[in-house]
């Protein structure tokens, strides 16, 4: 009886072990298979297989997974799984301190892409002292930028004068800026489809798109000569069904297309004016090493 019970234990604990090899072998080839796909830009492939690796990884030998697989789903376009999957890797208690650094800098990157700027304002104040002091112009550029993106311009001056190199930059091409920027978050587009209202395509011609401008105003005085012309030469009720749906509706249109362009051209100037900042600051930083 005690030698059968022995045969059992061994049998199963066999079982146990080509189980547990197994697994190891299957995530070792799930990963290779997604890097063969990562390699060649098929990131919704590669995913799928660091996934499965993920899953067959139940003793967590490879604690890198989580991030290889928020770096597939960020290439693939998946933002939302991305963050998700850094999240758990950030978890991880025997990360370095480089590796955590790393990762949350990533993180912040994600969050700018997404325009989520109060939530990497918040992941920053997550970073601990040593963090910071690892790399403290680093720290504060995010920092600075992040606040910047929020439109709070003040504020985020503030932080960019803690970097060690700003006093190198130069304060009245730095003031010029700044003034740009807060005229540009100033501009009221209400006033872009408010000139339309009164003149068609005058609100296009004020946000400097010409070719726009004209096609509103042309189609708009070709609406309203149809509309008079068909109203003296058949009759107003005739005028009003046949051509004022179709003259409303571009009036209308000319109007939103003015405040949605005005908007537009403020994003660009944002982005411009952030490109511009980024110059002055990296010019700074290599002009002081």
């Amino acid at each position: 009886m005690k030698s059968y019970v022995k045969k059992l234990i061994a049998f199963f604990l066999l079982i146990f072990s080509s189980l547990h090899l197994y697994g190891q072998f299957s995530v070792e080839g799930s990963i290779k298979e997604a890097l063969k796909f990562q390699e060649i830009g098929q990131h919704e492939s590669a995913t799928k297989k660091f996934l499965h690796a993920y899953f067959l990884d139940k003793e967590s030998v490879y604690p890198e997974l989580s991030k290889r697989i928020s770096e597939s789903f960020y290439n693939a376009g998946d933002t939302k799984n991305a963050l998700k999957y850094i999240a758990i890797y950030l978890r991880n208690k025997e990360l370095s301190v480089t590796e955590v650094i790393e990762s949350k800098y990533y993180k912040l990157r994600i969050l700018f892409e997404i325009k989520q700027y109060k939530e990497a304002q918040a992941s920053l104040f997550q970073f601990t002292e040593m963090q910071i002091e690892a790399d403290p112009d680093r720290y504060f550029y995010y920092q600075g930028l992040a606040y910047i993106f929020d439109q709070r311009l003040e504020k985020g001056r503030s932080i960019l004068s803690e970097l060690s190199y700003y006093d190198q930059i130069d304060q009245n091409s730095l003031d010029l800026l700044f003034k740009r920027m807060e005229k540009n978050l100033d501009k009221n587009h209400f006033i872009a489809s408010l000139l339309s209202m009164f003149v068609p395509g005058l609100g296009q011609l004020v946000n400097g798109d010409t070719k726009d401008a004209l096609n509103s105003f042309l189609l708009n005085a070709g609406f309203l000569s149809l509309f008079l012309y068909v109203r003296q030469t058949l009759s107003q009720s005739d005028a009003f069904l046949s051509v004022a749906p179709w003259f409303g509706r571009y009036y209308i249109g000319g109007v939103n297309n003015a405040g949605d362009t005005s908007k537009k051209k403020q994003r660009l100037r944002e982005k411009e004016y952030i490109d511009e900042l980024n110059f002055l600051l990296q010019q700074s930083r290599y002009a002081n090493q």
